[in-house]
């Protein structure tokens, strides 16, 4: 059996779920956009910072989000 055949065989009783994660991949690297420019002025001396573990949390449920959508653990 050569691996294509393996792989079809394998895959035939398969179900196969298609999620389209486009919109979300836009806003994560929007936020990510957000982040990096809230590093700079860290970094630069010109923002004082505070307690950020809302930020944190609200991207754990993103994250957590992102996960049950393609199945993940």
């Amino acid at each position: 059996m050569t691996l294509t055949d393996y792989l079809i065989e394998c895959s035939r009783n398969t179900e196969i779920k298609v999620t389209d994660l486009t919109e979300v991949l836009v806003e994560l690297k929007r936020i990510g956009n957000n982040i990096n420019q809230i590093a700079r002025k860290v970094n630069s001396k010109r923002f004082f910072f505070g307690n950020f573990n809302f930020v944190i949390e609200g991207q754990r449920k993103i994250y957590d989000a992102i996960l049950s959508l393609t199945g993940g653990d």
